[in-house]
């Protein structure tokens, strides 16, 4: 599933998680305390983007993204939400939900 939230970026909901990427004013990236999206043709754009990660059924507390960049990059993040990432982490989120066979892993 693909959702556009508020015209702040958009999640996509893959193997049972949800992937967040939030690139709007407000958020943790370039255009997070402009007041204003960046427009451009058309589109909002930004350099960066804020991205999290949480089980589908269960977004009270279920949070991933710490999951993931410790699995991935060997860091513990101190926050739920991944600030100023690059297209590469979103990849690398994608690629990390796409391996784990979450049927098993969480029971």
């Amino acid at each position: 599933m693909f959702k556009v939230i508020n015209n702040r970026g958009f999640q996509v909901t893959h193997n049972g998680v949800v992937i967040s990427v939030m690139f709007g004013d407000g958020n943790y990236c370039e255009n997070g305390h402009t007041g204003t999206s960046r427009v451009v043709d058309g589109a909002m754009s930004c350099v960066d983007a804020e991205i999290a990660l949480w089980e589908e059924n269960d977004f009270n507390g279920a949070w991933l993204t710490r999951e993931f960049y410790r699995d991935v990059y060997d860091k513990n993040p101190n926050d739920d939400v991944l600030g100023r990432c690059s297209t590469d982490v979103l990849v690398d989120a994608i690629n990390w939900v796409d391996a784990i066979n979450w049927a098993n892993e969480r029971k």
